[in-house]
């Protein structure tokens, strides 16, 4: 799960507060008129040319705060007529008014007949004007490379084209483009503004700071500049250094509300608590639905030990958001799910062991950790997640909630740790396998999401944890993994992480392996390559979804077309190698319904209880294969049955696939649409029994 609380501001706030920042300012527009000498801010400006007319109309495109145009613009001066035709095509462009009136008082320094390239591309910049305000994206950017492609040394028409495509979310490239403009114009500190911008919504904000530093060195009172600095500060966490600046943005520019969250977030992560509930408490007032905000509040009040308070706010946040699962965690801090509670169905955590194999049978893969080593219960995953989670908080409190939410929404799949040969006492290495459910965090799209994002939340803005090189990318099994190494110090104490990521069936399967040492680490972390993916061998029989039956012929369904894959994979309940119910035949007319979610479903119910019925001589290789027959009602209730039609030989074993169907019946309703009574049902169980004894 990515800190996305820590990035409060989406890519399109960011946008916002840029064009918001670029409003009409109230000043007058008789301060463009030319001085005799220039201002301190304006003597450390380039001395570039005057401004032709491409090169004007292309900077103002790019929508520039307006005190920092009228300098640019009063100390380049225009070598173009700025008669009436020219005035008024700017203010059907939609330039600010105060810029056109001002634009109009200057003298130009010469008059230069533009050469027939930069007139051409001066027309392609009016179109791709013209076809960004009628919402036409694809035509406008074709008309911005058309302009480029006569004028590529104008330095401002790169930047106008960044714009576009910091507007077509096309972030790489408007990189390139305002670094290309840069190279033009190398102190244009509106352009090194929005160069910042574009490595901030590619999560650089590590690389934004300094070049926002630069752009205010250049002009201290560029107010996007002052904001983006604070905002990519905290995003960057380096909060002690975020609250002056955005101290003094609030100050500034107070119609900026949403600084004021991010002052409070900043605040509340230097430990000023009480200084974050009044900023937070005074944003709110502006934005009473935000629900990161009462969140903050929440955590800002709870840490001023005012519980009531804390939880109300909590309470508010999670109302407006109620998908959010650090929200909902915090409401329900003893909430657990036992495997009564769970819901019928396969679950990630189904698997079983054979010597020192983990097989999941949700996930279809094996893997092999070292020998000797020792299985710890799952909940000790969860419990070194929360306990890992306290210590590199770092004074951070949203930390644990974070973790604690995390830690809600996924299974630990395998916990094993190093036993001391000598001594038996259990050591620090040790490997983790854990399925974090990716729908509690929309934006993670693969696993390179979650890798980088990893990399990017502890890169520096952590003191207890190190991130060691950039994210790798590799093939395990037929998969894309993501590799990310952790060095982590604490308390004097040093220790080496390496996780591997994939995305498989909506999950991010997570691959921990810590060690004290990098040489121990290195050791075990290439146990990965014993990893196999791979779906089980199942029977291929005729499926009635398929092959429509009539009403008086038997409707087989078989695993591969009607089961998922899931409920047919081998278990093992302590030493008992056993094969989930792998061939289910429907016996009655199934008049053309689709049985298949139906049978899917009541499988995972008989399953669990079959598990729960294992008799214990099947711990002793006791072997067999039983066939039961039973019917089920339209409501859901035994027809008939469970009676038996192949008997395994054991007693023993009939009884518990009978116990398996009685205990978990009743089932669900038969689906609306199938208009029968009832329907009868063959499954089989196999007892230490290869597959292939289905066919037998």
């Amino acid at each position: 799960m990515t800190r996305e609380l820590f990035q409060p501001l989406s890519c399109a706030a960011w946008l916002l507060s840029i064009l918001l920042c670029a409003a009409p300012a109230q000043h007058s527009a008789d301060s463009i008129e030319p001085k005799s000498a220039a201002t301190t801010q304006e003597s450390e400006q380039i001395k570039a040319g005057p401004f032709d007319h491409l090169e004007l109309l292309a900077f103002l495109t790019a929508q520039p705060d307006v005190p920092y145009a009228i300098s640019v613009i009063r100390q380049r001066g225009i070598n173009f007529s700025n008669d009436a035709a020219l005035l008024e095509s700017l203010r059907i462009h939609a330039l600010t008014p105060e810029l056109v009136d001002a634009i109009a008082k200057l003298k130009p320094v010469a008059i230069v007949t533009p050469s027939l390239p930069r007139a051409n591309a001066f027309g392609n910049l009016t179109n791709a004007i013209s076809d960004k305000n009628r919402g036409k994206v694809a035509d406008a950017l074709a008309d911005y490379k058309r302009a480029l492609q006569d004028a590529n040394d104008s330095a401002t028409l790169h930047m106008a084209y960044a714009g576009q495509l910091i507007l077509s979310k096309n972030y790489s490239e408007a990189e390139t483009q305002y670094r290309r403009s840069l190279e033009l114009w190398p102190d244009n500190a509106e352009a090194m503004v929005w160069l910042a911008s574009a490595l901030s919504l590619q999560s650089r904000d590590s690389e934004a700071v300094p070049i926002l530093r630069r752009a205010l060195a250049l002009y201290p009172d560029h107010r996007p500049a002052v904001m983006m600095l604070g905002m990519a500060l905290a995003r960057n966490w380096q909060f002690s250094e975020a609250v002056p600046v955005l101290e003094g943005a609030v100050s500034k520019y107070p119609q900026m509300s949403f600084l004021r969250k991010m002052l409070g977030v900043s605040l509340l992560q230097t430990g000023d608590a009480q200084g974050a509930a009044i900023e937070l408490d005074s944003y709110l007032k502006t934005d009473p639905e935000n629900a990161e905000a009462h969140y903050f509040l929440g955590v800002a009040s709870r840490q001023l030990g005012k519980r009531d308070e804390s939880l109300e706010q909590f309470r508010i946040a999670a109302r407006i958001d109620p998908n959010n699962p650090i929200y909902s965690a915090l409401l329900n801090p003893e909430e657990t799910q036992t495997p009564g509670q769970l819901p019928p169905g396969p679950h990630p955590d189904d698997a079983f062991f054979s010597a020192n194999t983990y097989s999941n049978s949700y996930f279809h893969f094996s893997y092999e950790y070292p020998k000797s080593w020792v299985v710890l219960k799952a909940e000790m995953g969860k419990a070194w997640s929360r306990l890992g989670g306290a210590i590199i908080a770092n004074g951070d409190p949203t930390i644990p909630d974070i973790v604690e939410a995390a830690t809600r929404h996924s299974y630990p799949l395998l916990v094993v740790a190093e036993r001391e040969a000598t001594h038996g006492r259990l050591t620090q290495r040790s490997i983790q396998v854990h399925a974090l459910d990716s729908s509690v965090e929309p934006k993670l799209k693969s696993a390179e999401d979650f890798a980088k994002g990893m990399a990017a939340l502890y890169d520096g803005k952590n003191p207890a944890v190190q991130v060691i090189g950039a994210p790798e990318k590799l093939a395990v099994s037929g998969r894309d993994f993501w590799r990310v190494n952790f060095k982590v110090h604490v308390n004097d104490v040093t220790g080496y992480s390496a996780e591997f990521v994939t995305l498989e069936k909506a999950y991010i399967l997570v691959f921990v392996f810590a060690s004290p040492d990098s040489a121990g680490l290195d050791q075990i972390v290439n146990t990965i390559y014993s990893l196999r993916f791979s779906a089980p061998p199942l029977p291929a029989t005729a499926s009635a979804a398929n092959s429509p039956q009539d009403d008086k012929s038997e409707s087989p369904y078989s695993p591969a077309a009607n089961t998922k894959p899931d409920e047919t994979t081998p278990k093992k309940v302590g030493e008992i190698h056993v094969q989930m119910p792998s061939a289910v035949t429907i016996l009655t007319p199934t008049e053309g319904v689709d049985f298949r979610p139906y049978i899917n479903y009541f499988l995972s119910v008989i399953k669990r209880k079959w598990y729960d019925a294992m008799p214990d001589i099947a711990s002793n290789g006791a072997k067999g294969k039983t066939v039961l027959i039973f019917g089920i009602n339209k409501d859901g209730t035994l027809e008939e049955g469970p009676s038996i039609e192949s008997t395994s030989g054991v007693t023993r074993l009939d009884e518990a696939a009978q116990l398996a169907i009685r205990s978990a019946a009743p089932f669900d309703a038969l689906p609306a649409e199938f208009k029968g009574p009832y329907i009868r049902i063959r499954l089989i169980f196999l007892y230490n029994l290869p597959f292939e004894s289905l066919q037998k």
